[in-house]
């Protein structure tokens, strides 16, 4: 799949191609047939409209973590212990304009590759629960118009089988559970990429090994278990794709996190004794334990979270690995599958690891590399790859053999890449082809009116169905814009940011020279000048407009960087009358702008006020049919006023940049730009053009995905953005903003206004945004009583930019050293010079001088008095939940809403929410489609075809 990873916390990889969706239900992947033919109705294909590359471990979810993605192959080819299964497709009535949900999908807890789970409380009593009988169904609880019905889409199927996992017992021992076991089904083999059964049986083993296999994605555990940095860049060079993050310090496992928010002790499973432990039985079992048995284990959370919708446990074929490991020669091949002269070159430095170290054990630089050295336990596996054709066939002999033998589940998933082919082109013919029973999916919302209308006239016939968007979990972000921008290349030059000098000094203070430095004050964008600015061209745009363009008329803005239908989660939840974000959703995505002179907020007039809401915006235009001027907010004259102010005053300041244009450019992050995006973004930069015409903003895409620019804004943060996916921890908005705490500096960028809250700098923040004031101070205290690393907390703002973001928690495992140069103060890495020594352990020699070669290292930094390191995220994690759970809903409402003005809104990606409780979306008429929002993903292998009647 034409994908390229960005490792970081809480996602394993954030994918090149993307679905521009509204939610996973709503716009999927566009699905061709190969020839004109109909498609087989056991075969589901889709059409990408980006063109296939390889990328290294695209089949193997054994080194990954995060959340399931709907583009990751390995989401259909891999099978954890025990998984969610959903049984049916939901089923709707219409009745007075109202979509109501009379028979959900049922879901039930699953055993997979596990045949038991065995529980142990404190007092040290057992109980074994081997059955997944689910018999209960829970009948409906609301009534309307004479209909009963549910409210949510999926609901979870019990049992009266006291030995079932899907039990009130289960429940019951589960809360009160220290020891949660899973002994794993006998007699499972692993499959080969054509479909062989092979000797491998899954085993406990191969669940330890998938552990280390996710830690060895951080490339400090590979250079202390077996690695190094010379054979590091050897196998970058030899194996990987020349624009992957793998095996390069951005790729970072830092989910550890999430076990101790659970009161899981991780630190065992690294341990082979005591995260693979005997039954009473003598039989093998997976095995979690708690951190602390005082307090309570929050197991059923472990399991939704972890053992249902992420990667991190996904196996990997230990006794394969084993074996190879043991021949003359191991199995590697390059991410594209292929052998040559390095490949065999690397392949004896990798033989030459001594077999006790655990890159060597686990074969973390060769295993799953490519299809040729990868096996397959799931209910797919992945066959040989024909042009821009992805094949993916059912599994004969996975464990579940009622699925295998099932003739009405899908029997082959087929992928299919395009290259050069433009956005309209695409829909077009998608869009024929789907007609035609030559395609199995497409995107209702990328539809053009007069297409949607041809669908919604023969409903039935083209598959269309409703799906109620529920959105607990995913906030709405991607592109990130802040304040800590990052050095430039050490090849590059200052053209390698994505906008000029004037923007540059404008919104940072400084050229782009003195920016590249990676050492900027973040006075002017956090509270100055910048911060003007990116108010102003918030509220100039009507953002509901500019949603509804792109998606077809299916989607509005959402511009509050939390998930609408998660719990506020302040201390009145439970009595509150405001309970979610979508319960004030004009509210939170309302926006104000501040004067050009900084004395407060612009009055709109009209009866608007000081912020402009979305319904106000959207009563400004009931009469304007030109769609570029539909999206001027009601406030776009003011706007444009005090614009120009600001401009003329920078001008007088700034007399070597007076008069030009500020340039910048946004960048839609993914290569399949849907057309209808591509037309709002054409529309929205006139807007900006008419704001000013000194303003030139635009978007930034392509199809290439080794395009440099693309690349270096993507990867580089080459226009001051973070790219970075996240799903809620829990339930309650303080989790949305912690996606933003590390991997967009916004805990940097709180700390740095704490710690000038007595000078002029923080004027406009305390002003404008006194809750936000008030967070970074209450932040700063309690990082003050909760903190061991190697520099105060409250100086992390000062660490080197290159090492802020995803960096972070790395670049802390090392001494920092204070430095102060040109009126600066920062923190960067302290090194020390040692000797490398070659492959026999002695001296390495320069040739020339005949001198020992050596090298300048980080040196580490350990705590002292028995203490250990803060976990960033576990500290961030805990202080969002208790920080947002000390307020009231309605303090956290304004919260909320001043973050979504603080924050620059970058449209690119991520802003559309459904405008209609239920989405529609189209998938040919003879699938039954489970409801997906459980896991925001498809599983195909629940899927069913229908049977023809007779």
């Amino acid at each position: 799949m034409n994908k390229m990873e960005i490792y970081m916390k809480k996602s394993n990889k954030i994918w090149l191609t993307s679905f521009a969706s509204l939610s996973a239900a709503t716009i999927l992947p566009l699905l061709a047939a190969s020839c004109g033919k109909e498609l087989p109705k056991d075969k589901y294909v889709y059409e990408f409209s980006s063109p296939f590359s390889n990328t290294p471990f695209e089949y193997d979810a054994s080194r990954s973590f995060g959340g399931f993605s709907n583009v990751s192959y390995s989401t259909q080819t891999s099978v954890g212990l025990i998984r969610l299964q959903s049984l049916n497709e939901p089923e709707v009535k219409n009745k007075d304009s109202k979509t109501y949900i009379t028979e959900p999908t049922w879901t039930k807890r699953k055993l997979s590759l596990a045949s038991k789970i065995i529980l142990t409380d404190k007092e040290g009593k057992i109980s074994t629960f081997d059955s997944d009988e689910a018999e209960i169904k829970e009948p409906a609880t609301h009534n309307e118009n004479g209909i009963s019905y549910y409210n949510q889409p999926a609901v979870a199927l019990k049992s009266n089988n006291k030995q079932s996992i899907n039990s009130k017992e289960f429940d019951d021992k589960l809360k009160s559970a220290v020891k949660l076991q899973f002994v794993v089904r006998e007699n499972v083999h692993w499959v080969d990429k054509e479909g062989n059964k092979t000797e491998y049986t899954v085993n406990a083993r191969d669940f330890w090994y998938s552990w280390l296999r996710t830690l060895s994605i951080n490339k400090s555990f590979r250079l202390e278990n077996g690695g190094s940095e010379e054979l590091e860049k050897e196998v970058i060079d030899s194996l990987s794709e020349k624009t992957s993050t793998v095996f390069t310090d951005q790729q970072n496992y830092a989910n550890n996190y999430l076990f101790a928010l659970f009161n899981v002790d991780s630190s065992k499973f690294s341990k082979e004794e005591s995260f693979i432990q005997k039954t009473s039985e003598g039989k093998d079992a997976v095995t979690f334990e708690a951190l602390d048995t005082e307090k309570e284990v929050s197991f059923n959370q472990f399991i939704n979270k972890i053992m249902f919708a992420d990667y991190t446990f996904m196996p990997a074929p230990s006794q394969y690995i084993d074996a190879e490991n043991q021949k003359e020669k191991l199995p590697v091949w390059n991410y594209n599958g292929k052998k040559d002269e390095k490949t065999e070159e690397i392949e004896k430095k990798l033989r030459a690891i001594p077999k006790d170290k655990l890159v060597s054990k686990v074969g973390a630089y060769w295993y799953g590399l490519s299809l040729n050295n990868v096996l397959f336990v799931g209910p797919y596996y992945g066959a040989p790859q024909k042009g821009q054709e992805v094949i993916l066939r059912k599994n004969t002999h996975y464990y579940d053999q009622e699925f295998a033998k099932n003739s009405n589940t899908i029997k082959e998933i087929v992928y299919i890449y395009n290259q050069n082919i433009d956005a309209d082109t695409f829909n077009k013919r998608s869009f024929d082809k789907y007609k035609q029973n030559r395609l199995s999916q497409i995107s209702f919302s990328s539809l053009k009116e007069n297409q949607q209308q041809e669908i919604l006239k023969q409903a039935s016939k083209y598959g269309l169905r409703h799906a109620k968007t529920l959105n607990k979990t995913n906030p709405f972000y991607r592109m990130v814009s802040q304040g800590f921008i990052r050095p430039i290349p050490k090849d590059q030059s200052s053209d390698f940011y994505a906008f000029n000098d004037a923007y540059s000094k404008l919104v940072y203070g400084v050229k782009k020279d003195e920016l590249a430095k990676g050492l900027n004050d973040p006075y002017e964008f956090i509270s100055g000048r910048g911060l003007v600015f990116r108010t102003l061209i918030n509220a100039a745009i009507n953002w509901d407009e500019f949603a509804s363009q792109a998606t077809g008329g299916q989607g509005y803005a959402w511009l509050a960087k939390v998930a609408d239908g998660s719990a506020i989660g302040g201390s009145d939840q439970d009595t509150a009358s405001v309970k979610t974000p979508a319960d004030v959703k004009d509210k939170i995505n309302s926006l104000f702008a501040i004067k050009a002179d900084k004395t407060g907020k612009i009055n709109f007039g009209n009866k608007l006020g000081d912020s402009l809401e979305p319904s106000e915006n959207e009563e400004h235009i009931k009469n304007t049919s030109d769609k570029t001027a539909k999206l001027k907010s009601a406030g776009f004259d003011k706007v444009k006023e005090e614009l120009q102010k600001l401009f003329e005053q920078f001008d007088k300041e700034n007399p070597d940049l007076k008069g030009q244009n500020f340039e910048f450019e946004h960048l839609f992050p993914y290569i399949n730009i849907p057309a209808a995006y591509k037309r709002a973004f054409e529309n929205i930069e006139k807007v900006f053009n008419e704001l000013n015409p000194r303003l030139k903003i635009s978007v930034y895409h392509t199809q290439d995905s080794e395009d440099a620019k693309f690349q270096r804004i993507r990867k580089e943060g080459a226009n001051g953005s973070e790219l970075l996916a996240w799903g809620y921890d829990y339930d309650a908005i303080g989790s949305g903003y912690d996606g933003l705490s590390w991997n967009a500096n916004l805990i940097p960028t709180l700390i740095w206004i704490a710690e000038n809250k007595d000078t002029d700098k923080t004027k406009l923040i305390k002003e404008n945004f006194p809750l936000i004031y008030d967070l970074a101070q209450k932040i700063v205290e309690y990082g003050k009583t909760n903190w061991v690393a190697p520099i105060p907390f409250e100086k992390l703002h000062l660490i080197e930019n290159k090492y802020k973001s995803k960096l972070l928690d790395q670049i802390l495992n090392y001494k920092l050293k204070e430095v102060k140069d040109d009126n600066k103060t920062y923190y960067t890495l302290e090194r020390k010079e040692v000797q490398l020594l070659d492959e026999k352990n002695q001296p390495k020699i320069d040739e020339k001088t005949k001198k020992p070669i050596t090298k300048m290292v980080p040196i580490p930094w350990k705590p002292a008095d028995g203490k250990h390191l803060t976990d960033i995220y576990t500290l961030s994690a805990k202080f969002w939940f208790e920080y947002i759970h000390k307020m009231t809903n309605e303090e956290a409402v304004k919260l909320m809403t001043e973050f979504t003005s603080f924050f620059h809104v970058d449209f690119t990606y991520n802003i559309f929410k459904n405008r209609n409780e239920f989405g529609k979306f189209l998938v040919q008429k003879h699938f039954i489609v489970p409801d997906e929002s459980t896991l925001n993903v498809s599983i195909y292998s629940d899927w069913r075809i229908k049977e023809e009647k007779k």
